[in-house]
């Protein structure tokens, strides 16, 4: 299932046109184009350096430390309405604790907020170069912001089991 706010699938294509960052098409890797030049870029490798990233600010700021065996980290290129749900809703839920910096002339701006309950469990939003705008092949869908979620494995796996169970369940509803 598609969701308007979420760009599924393989990573989106990153265009430069005078100045300005678009899409062209949607392919499994980004192709990054500057001065009209065209080199090739694995949108799989800034989905996980954005994960890294995120791992490490964990760290950094809190002193949580999130291993690979009971920890997941889940990156998401969320679209305008996405980005705005995340930015007026969801940050502004209370938190234990809550960060926000910007790297350079806006080079990279970030961000987080860890749960009360758990100290594992954050949330960021990370931008690259002011806003780096990613998009799908319809050129319909937009995003500029990542959205890295971290914490307990057992937590996503029971994320993942309702969402199963609610796809099915609406799956008979319709009748397919």
């Amino acid at each position: 299932m598609r969701s308007s706010t979420v760009l599924n699938g393989p990573p989106p294509t990153i265009m430069c046109q005078r100045g300005y960052v678009g899409t062209r098409d949607f392919t499994a890797s980004f192709r990054a184009v500057a001065l009209g030049t065209r080199c090739p870029f694995e949108g799989e490798k800034l989905q996980e350096l954005m994960g890294l990233i995120a791992r490490g600010l964990v760290w950094y700021h809190w002193k949580t430390y999130l291993n690979d065996e009971s920890h997941s980290v889940v990156v998401k290129t969320v679209t305008g309405p996405g980005a705005a749900y995340f930015k007026n809703v969801v940050f502004k839920f209370k938190a234990r604790n809550r960060v926000e910096q910007t790297i350079g002339r806006d080079i990279f701006k970030y961000e987080g907020l860890q749960g009360i309950d758990a100290p594992e469990l954050t949330i960021w939003r990370l931008a690259v170069y002011g806003g780096l705008v990613v998009g799908d092949a319809s050129g319909k869908q937009f995003a500029s912001d990542f959205i890295v979620t971290t914490g307990p494995k057992t937590m996503f796996q029971r994320i993942d089991e309702e969402n199963a169970r609610i796809m099915e369940s609406q799956a008979r509803w319709s009748g397919s």
